[in-house]
């Protein structure tokens, strides 16, 4: 079943949108009116009267639905800002969100207002059974018939039983019902003030073109990043190595003892070299990860940096294609955090909280420092294609960021 409010938040909304009725009434009207009189101009007032407050009021209705529904409720309306007043009837005209609030009008002040003014009627039935008890012990003679004909109530044992009976029943009613009425009225408000369906798609489709050029724009810079390592690193100390191997073969007659301090060389720099290409790998998929999982993988990052680092990781479990740039961020944050800070402690909170609809892993660190702030904008736009969301936000200095 849908998550709604709580029946206390539930009747509030709808008391307010019953009061937004009447308003709500009054534009319509207004709009129609402007609609028709438009070409004799002074419809053109009308309208210009009417479409923003319109406007105003449909974003009431959507934060009364939002709150009903638990769920987001967007719209978007063409930009008439610096536009001349005839200009601007026209944008107002050709915009498909404004036609839509003209017809959540319509069904709020009817559908809309019936539902609330139904699910108000059955909250007040049980108070009135309890009333109307009152009521027959002070009058008998008139308030003797409270179903009608059908009934008719001459004893004060009846009159308990029938100003009971109804208390209860309406109680049921009402705690069953309320919260599906307002699924209906609030749904129906979330459908016409809300994104079509066809801008919903035509929004998803540029979120997923984004993703893909974003996830296609870090493959090609990791390979980037092992071709620069490879190329400054190990290739490098390769050639060394061969030089180094060339020349020893020239002395190894002339010159033994200059011949074995370069194959001396040669050996230490194919050491280096190992090391280097082991350095690459483990940039690629660092065995710690998959051996002590994402936590200790940024612990071990962490050791290598010239600041004693307060570590505080519990992150959740994330999908495999996530720890890799969960990992790649830190040395890329925290040496810049460490050189604007000197040798001073700092600490790295992470831990995991749960959003309205999703859950997420929040990553806080300073965003004062440009290189730190830049590179968890990196792992944002990595993860853009997935449901976490990432959030960098500054703290104070001083403060475990």
């Amino acid at each position: 079943m849908q998550s709604t409010a709580g029946r206390p938040q539930l009747m509030l909304a709808h008391f307010v949108a019953i009061l937004l009725a009447v308003p709500t009434l009054v534009m319509f009207v207004l709009t129609l009116v402007g609609t028709v009189t438009a070409p004799l101009g002074i419809g053109i007032l009308l309208v210009t009267l009417a479409v923003p407050t319109t406007q105003l009021l449909a974003t009431g209705q959507r934060g009364l639905a939002r709150v009903v529904l638990r769920e987001p409720i967007e719209q978007q309306y063409r930009d008439t800002k610096g536009l001349g007043l005839i200009t601007r009837v026209q944008r107002w005209a050709g915009d498909p969100a404004r036609w839509r609030d003209v017809l959540w009008q319509l069904a709020s002040v009817t559908i809309g207002f019936t539902l609330s003014v139904l699910t108000i009627a059955l909250f007040a039935y049980p108070i009135w059974s309890i009333v109307w008890f009152g009521l027959w012990k002070g009058l008998p003679d008139i308030f003797d018939t409270p179903y009608g004909d059908a009934l008719r109530v001459t004893t004060t044992s009846g009159a308990i039983a029938v100003s009971a009976g109804g208390f209860v029943l309406g109680v049921l009613i009402w705690w069953v019902t309320v919260k599906p009425i307002a699924r209906w009225r609030f749904g129906l408000d979330a459908y016409l003030l809300g994104l079509s369906r066809r801008e919903v798609l035509a929004r998803r489709v540029q979120e997923v073109t984004t993703s893909r050029a974003q996830g296609a724009d870090a493959a090609a810079a990791e390979l980037r990043r092992v071709e620069r390592d490879l190329h400054d690193g190990a290739q490098a100390r390769l050639v060394a190595l061969g030089m180094n191997l060339g020349l020893a073969a020239e002395l190894i007659e002339k010159d033994p003892d200059a011949a074995r301090q370069l194959l001396l060389e040669a050996r230490d720099n194919s050491g280096v070299a190992l090391q280097d290409i082991r350095s690459v790998v483990r940039g690629i998929h660092p065995p710690v990860l998959a051996d002590r999982g994402l936590a200790d993988a940024i612990r071990a990052v962490a050791v290598d940096l010239p600041i004693d680092f307060d570590l505080d990781l519990r992150p959740p479990q994330l999908p495999p294609r996530w720890n890799r740039p969960s990992i790649s961020v830190s040395p890329n944050a925290w040496p810049t955090w460490a050189s604007t800070r000197g040798r001073r402690p700092a600490g790295c909170v992470w831990r995991r909280t749960t959003g309205c609809c999703t859950s997420r892993s929040v990553t806080t660190v300073s965003a004062a420092r440009t290189g730190a702030a830049a590179a968890y904008r990196g792992l944002r736009d990595g993860s853009r294609s997935s449901t976490a969301r990432w959030r960098c936000r500054a703290l104070p200095v001083g403060r475990p960021s």
